[in-house]
């Protein structure tokens, strides 16, 4: 078959008219979005200068959540400033938590006073526990937990996303990474004294002076490899006081039939937050997170569930710890091997030719121990001491109702293990 030989329409004035029409139809259009745009752009603009919408301190959004150390404003007028449900329901903090930290009222057992090479790490943990909720991530440098760069501040992430925590959380690991990205190029380019470089951004010239304010300007290199960021425990803790007031008493009889000091007994608020239930990535459970291996053999060889009874891992603990003191020169390395093993404290007692926990913790290297098993002890101490006072931190009257409704983004209470047999 051939080609169909098709002939094309005569071009008349109607449809010379149709086209037209066309085209009009769609610069009418055009015109219509453009004016739209421009509105929302103008009235967008006007709310940012009335103050009525917050503008972004930088392009980077996540960057808008990180109140810097080196900022005019303080961190903790921040939080004063921007009071939310919890802070006015649960959180009574006096001035500043940090004068407990020498025991003015001696409720802790002066063998777990705080020795001055820890006071800024036990610092640090004091506020983790008493000052900042889960909402709140410190940045601040591994190994040396006292250079504290900034805060980031979520509590706006997740009031928005209240109602899916799990976004929240996915979107919160974001803006940490981005954050601590961005510092490290900070970091990177405050090294470069001269402000004349065009390669230099102008908001390295603050991080500078405040490194050089704390003598640590000629570190910068490795600093920056040492980024890290600690999530408040503030509401954790609260919950952690609540769920104790039904143990404390049966634990403390335990360690007190053991012959061993009572601060030992709070353990537990750093290793799980008194929760029975909880359950480690490592595989260790309960309140003092046993081991599987320590649990069959100081606790039942075959039934996994007495391995979370919070009296007979009690037990087991006190166990421990007491073998420990035996092998070690004090309390310090005692605590330390208990998160660490008794074999590895043992072998960088030798190593590093120290008779105690102040001569080790002063001459062993980041790499030693670990971030966890470095500030172990640390943690312990300064739990010990929130715990110690905390009628004159916390607010005296809370019930499990009411952290449920003011933390939402917690799990809800549950002392269902927490029966004591």
């Amino acid at each position: 078959m051939g080609r169909k030989n098709t002939k094309p329409k005569p071009f008349t004035k109607e449809r010379l008219r149709d086209n037209l029409k066309r085209l009009s139809l769609i610069y009418l259009g055009l015109g219509f979005l453009l004016l739209c745009i421009a509105g929302v752009a103008i009235y967008v603009g006007n709310l940012q200068n009335s103050g009525d919408l917050p503008a972004f301190k930088e392009k980077n959004s996540s960057w808008s959540y990180f109140y810097p150390r080196w900022g005019s404003q303080s961190f903790w007028d921040h939080l004063s400033e921007t009071p939310d449900e919890s802070d006015q329901k649960l959180s009574k903090t006096f001035a500043d938590i940090h004068q407990i930290i020498n025991d003015p009222e001696d409720r802790v057992d002066n063998q777990f006073s705080v020795p001055s090479v820890l006071s800024s790490r036990v610092l640090f943990w004091m506020d983790v526990y008493a000052r900042y909720d889960s909402r709140i991530r410190i940045v601040h440098d591994r190994d040396d937990v006292g250079i504290i760069y900034g805060y980031i501040d979520l509590r706006p992430l997740y009031q928005k996303y209240r109602r899916s925590p799990v976004i929240a959380h996915k979107k919160s690991r974001r803006i940490e990474k981005e954050i601590l990205d961005r510092l490290g190029s900070l970091l990177e380019n405050a090294q470069y004294e001269s402000t004349q470089s065009p390669h230099l951004p102008d908001e390295s010239a603050p991080l500078r002076s405040y490194l050089k304010s704390l003598g640590l300007f000629s570190r910068i290199y490795e600093l920056k490899g040492s980024l890290r960021t600690q999530t408040g425990q503030k509401d954790k803790f609260q919950i952690g006081i609540l769920r104790s007031q039904k143990l404390m008493t049966h634990i403390e009889s335990v360690f007190k039939d053991f012959k061993l000091p009572l601060p030992l007994a709070r353990i537990p608020f750093v290793e799980s937050s008194f929760n029975p239930s909880a359950y480690s990535k490592v595989g260790a459970t309960g309140l003092w997170q046993i081991m599987p291996s320590t649990a069959k053999e100081l606790i039942h060889r075959t039934d996994k569930r007495r391995w979370r009874d919070p009296i007979l891992q009690t037990k087991a603990a006190a166990r421990l710890l007491r073998n420990y003191r035996k092998v070690l020169p004090d309390w310090g390395t005692t605590v330390t091997a208990y998160n660490s093993g008794v074999g590895t404290l043992g072998r960088l007692l030798k190593e590093y030719k120290a008779a105690n926990y102040e001569q080790l913790y002063s001459r062993m290297n980041s790499e030693g121990l670990g971030f966890a098993g470095r500030n172990f002890y640390s943690e312990l101490l300064a739990a010990t001491l929130v715990e110690a006072y905390k009628e004159k931190i916390f607010s005296l009257e809370i019930s499990p109702d009411d952290v449920a409704k003011v933390y939402k983004h917690l799990a809800p209470f549950d002392d269902e293990l927490c029966q004591v047999r």
